[in-house]
């Protein structure tokens, strides 16, 4: 199965309801744009050279609301994100 990704633009984001910008509001913390949850879920978008993602300003609704657990931010090894409230 293929994945398609649909980069929003900025204005498409100011429209969001504040619960798609960002990972539910037990999950704290700051995306540090390391690229290691794009590289672990095999993102096709990420730089071979960088690791980053290049289209992180204007990324789609998927990730910009990830993680979505403690599970997310474990398995993938984040620094930016904690879970609170376990």
């Amino acid at each position: 199965m293929s994945r398609r990704v649909v980069p929003i633009t900025e204005a498409d984001a100011d429209k969001l309801p504040d619960n798609q910008k960002m990972p539910p509001s037990n999950i704290t913390g700051t995306c540090k744009q390391c690229g290691k949850c794009c590289r672990y879920s095999g993102c096709v978008l990420v730089d071979a050279e960088t690791g980053r993602c290049p289209i992180w300003k204007n990324r789609p609704i998927a990730c910009r609301m990830w993680p979505n657990s403690q599970a997310n931010i474990v398995e993938v090894g984040c620094g930016g994100f904690v879970q609170t409230g376990l």
